[in-house]
């Protein structure tokens, strides 16, 4: 009763994997601004959670796991104990690339294979959240567009893509402004990539990927002084 009219109670609740499977050792932090309060706990093997005796208001919620997106919630507490279920998105790749006019004249790029490592065992157990990330093994580099060569023209190219299950990147997409010689040059390289299985709990998975690709023009070109 007394517990009850103080306005105490408890947050619990699971954080799993996009398979269902409860996710270990992720780190779930409360904050309450007004009260300038912090609590942080870590989910169990089974992926859950508990927080016991918080006082009434309203809590932000984060929760972050290794190789997963970082997850957000407001969580108001009552004086009735509150009970959440979170599901974590794997994590997105990043790659970054600066591409330089050197002035030259280039042939179509090479692309670049590795050899394909050996994907070896899984063993999968009954927790979630065992990621196996990608490995590039086909690569081949953006080149500088010709028609704005010696131009000093510069940008950069933001994408968006999916791994797909077979390693080849798909969906690919340009967010924002973008050049649009850039942005071609940019696809046509990076349709070329290829990577190692994305593996989640010993299942192959897709994996969102995004790429920025700089463009750094030589500079101007020199006035012309008139005779």
């Amino acid at each position: 009763m007394a517990a009850a009219q103080s306005g105490f109670a408890s947050l619990t609740g699971r954080v799993a994997d996009e398979q269902g499977r409860g996710v270990p050792s992720v780190a779930v932090v409360l904050v309450n601004e007004t009260r300038q309060a912090k609590y942080e706990v870590k989910t169990n093997a089974g992926g859950q959670f508990e927080f016991v005796g918080l006082p009434a208001g309203d809590y932000g919620l984060e929760a972050t796991g290794m190789g997963f997106q970082g997850l957000k919630d407001v969580v108001t507490v009552s004086g009735q104990n509150v009970q959440r279920n979170y599901t974590l998105k794997l994590g997105t790749l990043q790659e970054t690339i600066i591409v330089t006019d050197d002035g030259r004249e280039h042939r179509a790029p090479a692309v670049k294979e590795r050899t394909t490592p050996p994907r070896g065992e899984c063993a999968a157990s009954g927790a979630g959240g065992q990621i196996k990330p990608p490995k590039k093994i086909r690569d081949m580099g953006p080149i500088y567009p010709a028609n704005l060569r010696g131009t000093g023209t510069g940008g950069t190219v933001q994408l968006k893509a999916r791994i797909a299950l077979d390693g080849y990147l798909t969906d690919i997409s340009v967010e924002g402004e973008a050049h649009p010689d850039m942005a071609s040059a940019a696809i046509a390289a990076v349709r070329e990539w290829q990577y190692t299985e994305t593996l989640l709990n010993c299942q192959p998975v897709d994996v969102v990927m995004n790429i920025s690709v700089t463009f750094k023009g030589m500079g101007s070109p020199a006035p012309q002084t008139p005779r």
